[in-house]
């Protein structure tokens, strides 16, 4: 690669958060009794895709417009019938923020933002809501008051409106929430990639926020868990003995047939990593027994599987 080519980040979607969509996917289809073919999986994985775009280029022009905002304030101050002093002298150091320019000059975010409409899901109250606790705190006035300008500085004040009256106020948070049906799904992963964002903002790709090889993943996920139903169940019920399978939950009886599906047909994903996945999902999703529940399962599979030599696993240490 050319030495002043950018490397644009692989930002995005990790697998435990497709495992979490593919698992919502299949939800829905069983709910609206639908048995869907692959065109109908990969169509219901990017809207989920979509959604998690949104919210990334939501919280991201969020954070951008705070910043911007004290332009606003600074032209309403020196706009008043009788301005003071201090109201012609409002410092807007931070509208020439460097992150900010580097964010508007790349392309790929300009152009997700489009295609979402996030700039325009910002609410101008909210962000004058922001701005006005920002202007309250030390962090930014030890910012402004800073006769010079570093892109570290620039990248610190940044990441504070984001880290800590965004994501740190409740009430703003719960605003967002009510905005984004998946913001508790997203948001822990977000969270990583906006500050990724926030400190490399030429280098992000924000039009590809799953790469190509995850998104093969996902809708073999889901693939698998539809066209080995016969299988997958024939090792689920070997361990559910003391249990009808109709009467487990449905969310559940989903966890446990990807994990299985996963640790039959996904040669390059650790044992290990499919049945903590899925039991952290199964805690995070469904009920307070639930994990335990699917580590037992998920658990006797892999044994079975081990004793019959039926795991198919690549060995990772070779790469």
């Amino acid at each position: 690669m050319h030495r002043n080519t950018p490397k644009f980040l692989d930002a995005m979607i990790n697998r435990r958060n497709i495992r979490i969509k593919a698992l919502q996917v299949i939800y829905s289809f069983n709910v609206a009794g639908i048995t869907p073919n692959r065109a109908e999986v990969n169509k219901a994985l990017q809207t989920k895709f979509l959604h998690t775009s949104t919210l990334l280029n939501y919280l991201i022009c969020l954070t951008v417009d705070v910043a911007k905002y004290v332009e606003i304030y600074s032209n309403q101050k020196a706009s008043k019938h009788l301005p003071t002093a201090a109201d012609l002298v409002i410092n807007t150091k931070i509208a020439g923020n460097d992150i900010i320019w580097q964010l508007l000059e790349n392309r790929t975010f300009e152009t997700a933002c489009k295609n979402t409409n996030a700039e325009a899901m910002v609410e101008k109250d909210l962000v004058k809501q922001i701005f006005t606790a920002l202007e309250l705190t030390d962090e930014y006035n030890n910012y402004i008051n800073q006769g010079s300008r570093t892109i570290e500085e620039d990248g610190a004040i940044m990441k504070f409106i984001f880290n800590n009256l965004i994501l740190g106020d409740e009430d703003v948070e719960n605003g967002i929430n009510e905005q984004f049906q998946n913001y508790d799904d997203d948001i822990e992963m977000l969270h990583l990639i906006v500050n990724q964002a926030l400190e490399k903002p030429k280098n992000v790709q924000f039009t590809k926020i799953v790469t190509a090889d995850k998104e093969t993943y996902a809708n073999e996920l889901v693939n698998t868990y539809y066209s080995n139903q016969t299988t997958i169940m024939d090792y689920a019920k070997t361990k559910l003995k003391n249990w009808d399978p109709e009467r487990v939950a449905k969310l559940d009886m989903i966890i446990i047939q990807l994990g299985i599906g996963e640790l039959l047909y996904f040669e390059t994903i650790p044992v290990k990593v499919t049945i903590n996945e899925f039991i952290d999902i199964a805690k995070a999703y469904s009920t307070p027994q639930s994990g335990h529940f699917v580590n037992g399962i998920l658990d006797g599979v892999h044994k079975d599987l081990v004793r019959d030599d039926k795991l198919q696993k690549t060995d990772f240490r070779r790469f």
